[in-house]
This record gives C-alpha cells, structure tokens and sequence, in this order.
C-alpha cells in the first residue's frame, strides 16, 4: 500500500464483503476535504445491502470501494477549505456513502468539527442515529410525567429508552423478544420490561411492581398480542394507545451535543437518496 491506495470494504455479492489494501485514494475537490477515517457506524441500512435484500437486489457488484459507510470519525488529513484545516477531527458523511475506508472525500456543509477535548472520539460517531431520534423527539409533546413504552430495544430503541428517561417520562417500558437487551434496558432507567418472546402474551420482568397501577392511563399500556387490535382501532377513527417508536419530546432533551447531533441530521437529509443511488451507479 502506498500514497495512492488505501484499505477499503467492497460488497462483493450479496452476503460476501472483501477487504482491500489497493482501493484508489481519493482526492480532495475544490473546498472539499480529505478525511483519515478512524471510526465508522454500521447502520442498519447497510445490513441489507450485505444481504442484497429488498431494493438492495438492484445494486451493482461488486460495490465501488467503501460503500455504503455513512456514519464516520476521523482527522482530516488534507484541506482545501480554509475554514477545515488539517489536523481536525471531526464527524463526516462521506462523499457518496464511501465511509468505509481508509480515507474519503466529503464537502463541508458534511462535517462537523468536534472539541479538541471530545473524549472517547469514537463515542461521536453514535451522534448520527441518535440525531434520528432526537429529531423525532422534535416533533413529538413532551413525555414529561407520563408513561411511555419503546417497543424493540437494540441500539436505536435503547437510545429511544435513553432519551425518553432523560425527559422526564414518569415510566418507561422497554419491550423486547431478546431477554439480555432488557437488562441494559434496566441499565438505561426503564423502570419496566417486557419479555415479549410470546407474540400473545407479555410477561413484564417486574410486573408486581407495576400490573395494577396507572389505571387511569389505559392509553399507556401497550403489551405483546395488543399492537394489532390498537393499529385496528386507529384505522377505523379511534385512538392509537402509543405510537411507541416515536421519541421522546422536549423542546430539547438533556443529551451531550444535541445541536451536533441535530445538524448532521439535517445534513444527513441533504443527501438523501442521491448519496444511497451512487451505489448502485
């Protein structure tokens, strides 16, 4: 490998991803910058364009190198805008989704510098989804004092759980089929869970604390066996119990960076599906 190649991940058909040490180095393009990626987020979109699954079939293969990286930390190791200098770290989207790699291109509406005292740098790179949320939270009434329910709890739904706790939901329960996720659902103040591997019946984990009470908020419940009955009740004109993968609302939660977080969010948006299609060009 030499100043002209880099090491990169290329989908080689569906199920099969190859490392490369060869990829061609990109350069930076007028007020572009070059970023040396340190660390990259495996978003779930990426998931299906391993497996070639749904609208992934489409793709091309084997993919251009780095696709479909999007969530990225690094230093940028060469500028040609002046308000990026080298030597910053900084959050980034790539230019056309190519995050994972090496290095890669992205232009600067697309990143965000972050303080020289960031601590765990890698820790930031969590402030791309969480953004999704956070931006859900904006649309959304306050929780504070009410209860609230986040049904799957993986990464996303356990930062749905964080972010609703942190704006004072008065409960808060964490639904899941996986009984390990419910104990960092505990981890991340729920006060109730439900282990939902019986799709007819919910067992919550801590149901005597908790069966009985909140009777005047039947709105709240939402058990394992009732989503369906509630989507149906919605359809015909009446009150959905809780759309529980909706965020948390306050005009602006208790999290570290919530403003960086906001802002690749929208820039994240900027991209869209021009970014996703460059794959598949």
């Amino acid at each position: 490998m030499n100043q002209a190649t880099m090491r990169a991940l290329i989908f080689e058909a569906p199920g099969v991803i190859r490392c490369v040490d060869d990829a061609p180095r990109p350069e930076p393009g007028e007020g572009e910058v070059l970023v040396h990626c340190s660390h990259a987020g495996l978003c779930g979109s990426s998931i299906g364009a391993y497996t070639g699954e749904g609208g992934w079939a489409r793709a091309a293969r084997p993919s251009k190198p780095g696709w479909t990286g999007h969530e990225n930390a690094g230093v940028i190791a060469a500028s040609r805008c002046a308000a990026l200098r080298e030597g910053l770290r900084v959050l980034a989207v790539p230019h056309a989704w190519n995050g994972f790699a090496e290095y890669f291109t992205a232009a600067p509406d697309m990143v965000v510098s972050l303080p020289s005292d960031a601590g765990d740098f890698g820790a930031y790179v969590a402030a791309q989804p969480l953004a999704t949320i956070l931006n859900a939270l904006s649309r959304m009434p306050s929780p504070a004092g009410k209860t609230c329910a986040v049904v799957g709890q993986g990464p996303i739904g356990l930062m749905f759980t964080d972010m609703l706790v942190r704006a004072d939901a008065a409960r808060l329960i964490a639904i899941d089929q996986v009984a390990w996720r419910l104990d960092w659902s505990r981890r991340f103040g729920a006060t109730d869970v439900v282990e939902a591997s019986d799709a007819d019946s919910g067992h919550s984990a801590n149901s005597d604390d908790h069966a009985e009470s909140d009777d005047s908020d039947d709105s709240a419940r939402v058990i394992p066996g009732q989503r369906k009955a509630a989507d149906e009740r919605h359809r015909a004109g009446g009150e959905r119990p809780l759309d529980v993968h909706s965020r948390p609302g306050v005009d602006r939660p208790t999290v570290e960076y919530p403003n960086l977080a906001r802002r690749v969010d929208l820039q994240r948006e900027r991209a869209g599906q021009r970014e996703i299609e460059a794959g598949t060009e």
